[in-house]
């Protein structure tokens, strides 16, 4: 996730937007990595700068991967850790990134925090927290906001095999955590957005939460609290446009694409499709709202029109997507390839219409 840097419309102004399809199938571009058996988990923009981030699959381990767009093309970046994986990126400047996940030894059974910083030539891995229950905790997201680094993930919970949410905050010196029974109960944090240190909100496993800068609360969110709610993205605009992606669980579709908007006041149900699928990603394209995900056919793309939100043409060459961001009057997109064995990294050009 990252805070979205195209000025939104209101929710009403995008509820009675109209238009033609984001984009034909085969007005997609595929940009090649040049790394085999990549999965490209996150993508995302800032100053300028285009960073991918994931971990190459070697079938029996995972090594982290981060490239960076230059002059046309993916250029690698040498890697500080040898295995593990890198679940995100937030990129603030050219010279200034941090990438977040998890990190092991040649064959051990869990995992740490991995945490590293671009300083504009290199990245350096940077001590992370400690968490109360170290072995096996991963970040999934990671953000910046006024100079610090928020990083959220998931760790081992109370008691054997159980899982709970984790939250820090990296001042330039140390790292805060900003943790309790709420977002613990959420298991596994999947996208922050902070919009200041007291206005912070996740998308977790079991829904959304707030934190005020001293404690988190559940979301109120439209039907109640519910275990078959799970959220995966988020795009702030600004403390009275936010939304939030993800799935509901569903008995004849399994899962079926999920949508929030939160207007400053209360969260409200957007409609999207009878499909199966889920959303993973949310960004504003020209003050629409557009989400990228998974169905069982494989790529998986909404954009709000004046009835809600409804099917894209699926890009040509693509399969699940889990990222999305907009940079250059672009809209990126990362994920696995149609043949689910490379990865597929392309963008779409946005028109002035």
């Amino acid at each position: 996730m990252k805070l979205a840097l195209t000025a939104g419309l209101s929710a009403t102004a995008l509820i009675l937007t109209t238009g033609p399809a984001l984009a034909a199938a085969d007005d997609w571009h595929e940009t090649p990595t040049g790394v085999d058996a990549l999965l490209p988990y996150s993508i995302s923009t800032g100053g300028g700068a285009l960073w991918t981030v994931g971990a190459i699959d070697t079938r029996d381990d995972f090594q982290p991967v981060a490239a960076r767009w230059v002059n046309g093309k993916w250029q690698t970046t040498p890697q500080p850790a040898g295995h593990g994986r890198l679940g995100d990126v937030a990129v603030r400047t050219a010279d200034d990134a941090w990438a977040v996940g998890a990190q092991w030894a040649p064959g051990a059974l869990w995992s740490d925090l991995l945490v590293q910083h671009w300083n504009g030539k290199a990245w350096k891995q940077v001590a992370g927290p400690t968490p109360a229950r170290e072995d096996g905790s991963e970040f999934y997201t990671v953000a910046i906001q006024g100079g610090q680094v928020w990083a959220a993930g998931s760790g081992p919970g109370p008691t054997e095999g159980s899982s709970e949410g984790i939250v820090y905050r990296y001042d330039g010196k140390r790292w805060i955590g900003v943790n309790d029974a709420i977002s613990a109960a959420s298991l596994f944090i999947y996208d922050i957005a902070p919009l200041s240190r007291t206005n912070v909100w996740i998308a977790a496993e079991n829904g959304i939460k707030h934190y005020d800068g001293q404690h988190w609360k559940d979301a109120a969110l439209p039907g109640g609290p519910s275990p078959a709610v799970h959220l995966r993205g988020l795009a702030a605009v600004s403390p009275s446009d936010i939304w939030a992606v993800g799935h509901r669980e569903d008995p004849v579709l399994r899962r079926r694409p999920l949508v929030y908007h939160f207007n400053g006041k209360v969260w409200s149900e957007v409609s999207t499709p009878a499909d199966s699928g889920e959303l993973w990603s949310v960004n504003l394209v020209k003050g629409q709202p557009v989400a990228v995900g998974e169905s069982p056919r494989g790529p998986y793309l909404l954009r709000m029109t004046g009835t809600g939100f409804v099917r894209q043409p699926d890009p040509a060459g693509a399969g699940l997507l889990f990222s999305s961001t907009v940079t250059g009057g672009r809209l990126w997109i990362a994920g696995k390839a149609a043949d689910n064995t490379a990865a597929y990294v392309g963008f779409s050009r946005l028109g002035s219409g």
